[in-house]
């Protein structure tokens, strides 16, 4: 649906520049209700399958048991998470619009290497919570420590074997992609680069955002909302002084990549102290054998992007710097990294892994 919005407003712009100036307000009014009836198609969908997943659809009338006292008095605390969170985007943004000025990417060159860092967690991410966040609060209701434990080390292994793959295309292939998502219209070939390149450079915090928001949801499993506020206090702590640290350090034209590199220390931050916190609250959480499965696929996935590296500069010469030829390497360099990701976890014999294997092993008999 949002996709056929876009291309009604290709088709409706007719000749010229499109610009916030040249737009017209049924323009403005195709883009508004074209992409929100994607979000209501996005749920409408689904009711067919929960009433076939024996969810009953009925309203309930009244407010009595309905949690709203309690839920109010957690949005509190949300809300304040939600508006400490945006000084950290209000301050990148503004540093990313004064290198802008003075010939940087500026804020479009952010906004865009961030919309691809956070689409794999999109993808990945959000469906190991969606899997585990009712897991984690039916533990924390029969006040289960060692089930909650359990299943936030689950999740951050579950996190690692599908993010650090995906980190090592991201750090290899950035600027290529860059260039296939972003190289057209007023973006050049060189600025689509440099926005791969911030995101080649910001990738390493892929794996700790999601473990961050992981374990802000043990929190929030305990009814607990106060914690993660003052976790993400702590980390805009961090964060703010590293964005205003980086125009000081890189010229104009690196500004964007340096924002980068500060979200992601930021989200190392976050780990950090959330791993502090959860500690306090729920005791030993078994870091230690977590870190080392995490480590196993660190391992085989930074050998997988050294391979891949390897050969995009050996067949560098059959690619030029035009967007075909960032798609090429782009599909070599996935193929290649895919390929030595899936087999450096086999050999590593990553215990997640044997179940998808097991599987596919499986059906291949049976086919």
């Amino acid at each position: 649906m949002v996709i056929a919005t876009g291309g009604l407003l290709i088709a409706a712009s007719g000749p010229g520049e499109l610009t916030p100036v040249t737009i017209t307000s049924g323009q403005v009014w195709l883009l508004g209700i074209g992409t929100t009836l994607g979000i209501a198609v996005q749920a409408l969908v689904l009711l067919p399958l929960l009433s076939r997943a024996g969810v009953p659809l009925r309203p309930r009338w009244g407010l009595r048991d309905t949690g709203l006292r309690e839920a109010g008095s957690l949005g509190l605390w949300v809300i304040g998470y939600v508006a400490i969170s945006q000084v950290g985007v209000v301050v990148a943004t503004r540093v990313a619009n004064a290198a802008g000025r003075e010939g940087g990417l500026g804020s479009y060159g952010f906004a865009n290497a961030s919309l691809l860092f956070q689409m794999p967690y999109g993808i990945i991410g959000v469906a190991l919570l969606t899997a585990l966040v009712p897991r984690m609060s039916r533990a924390a209701s029969r006040h289960d420590v060692p089930g909650v434990v359990s299943d936030l080390s689950l999740g951050t292994r579950l996190s690692a074997l599908g993010l650090l793959p995906v980190t090592a295309l991201l750090t290899v292939l950035g600027p290529a992609l860059g260039v296939v998502a972003f190289a057209r219209g007023n973006t050049s070939v060189a600025d689509a680069e440099a926005i791969g390149t911030a995101l080649a450079l910001g990738a390493f915090g892929l794996l700790p955002m999601a473990v961050t928001l992981l374990q802000l949801r043990v929190f929030y499993a305990m009814k607990d909302a106060r914690t993660p506020t003052l976790i993400q206090l702590g980390m805009v702590a961090v964060r703010v002084p590293l964005l205003l640290l980086v125009p000081a350090v890189v010229g104009p034209e690196h500004v964007v990549a340096g924002l980068m590199l500060a979200t992601s220390i930021t989200y190392l931050a976050g780990w950090v102290l959330g791993d502090l916190a959860l500690r306090r609250r729920l005791g030993a959480l078994r870091t230690r054998a977590t870190l080392l499965q995490v480590a196993r696929v660190a391992a085989a996935s930074l050998a997988a992007a050294l391979l891949g590296l390897l050969v995009l500069i050996v067949t560098d010469d059959l690619f030029g710097s035009s967007t075909a030829g960032s798609l090429g390497r782009v599909a070599v360099g996935t193929v290649v990294i895919g390929a030595a990701a899936l087999a450096g976890l086999v050999v590593a014999r990553v215990p997640e892994l044997r179940g998808p294997l097991a599987a596919v092993r499986a059906r291949i008999g049976r086919g």
